[in-house]
């Protein structure tokens, strides 16, 4: 597999290359440490997979995007220090294949190249396991599926409002929020306001509910 490397440091981009051509079916075929720099050097060469680092410039993200539209073949591995949900969300937005943590050990990077080469997908386990339990905690809180709406008016249900004080509140008519916080008490499975609030709040469901927002019904 032909590989390129698109960092900025040159020392950095020296041990990817020692690493990367010390194994049997590996070729680093070129370097690059900016876009303008990667772009030109996909021009003069085939490559298969692009090991990117994530904060080339501060642009890293942009890097694989451009990359992908001018080279929609070529697989790209982020390397990249956050792990947070929103970039990894970004990074596949952008076509990215691989996501990769640089504390990742040189076993999980190699395999991360040869999935991804392989036409597969990869993450590092670290973040794996971060997404895992960040799903596994939404889930505990929101298992009822309200409505962004019906978490409004149950949160301003829970400072003791009136349906017609919500309402003027969350720009709704009276009869919307009866509707709204019906729904929501079926959802709960409880039989009045008060119920219904006491377990939303026990629940964790509130947190940035009941803001005066003008929305439609």
């Amino acid at each position: 597999m032909r590989i390129v490397l698109v960092e900025e440091r040159a020392l950095v981009r020296a041990a990817l290359r020692v690493l990367l051509d010390g194994q049997a079916e590996m070729e680093v075929v070129g370097e690059a440490c900016d876009l303008r720099e990667a772009l030109a050097l996909l021009h003069r060469v085939e490559a298969d997979v692009a090991a990117l680092d994530a904060e080339l410039g501060g642009r890293g993200l942009e890097v694989a995007r451009r990359l992908k539209a001018s080279h929609p073949r070529l697989r790209i591995v982020l390397l990249a220090v956050s792990g947070e949900l929103e970039e990894v969300r970004e990074a596949a937005r952008a076509g990215v294949e691989g996501y990769l943590l640089k504390t990742a050990g040189v076993p999980e990077f190699l395999d991360c190249i040869r999935t991804v080469a392989r036409g597969g997908t990869c993450v590092s386990r670290e973040v794996a396991a971060r997404i895992f339990t960040r799903l596994s905690r939404d889930e505990e809180r929101a298992p009822y599926e309200l409505t962004r709406r019906e978490l409004d008016v149950l949160a301003l249900v829970a400072l003791g409002l009136t349906n017609q004080e919500i309402g003027r509140r969350l720009y709704l008519s009276e009869s919307a929020v009866k509707k709204h916080l019906g729904s929501a008490m079926g959802k709960l499975r409880v039989h009045n306001r008060a119920q219904a609030a006491a377990r939303a709040m026990r629940e964790s469901l509130l947190a940035g509910a009941g803001r005066p927002v003008r929305r439609s019904a």
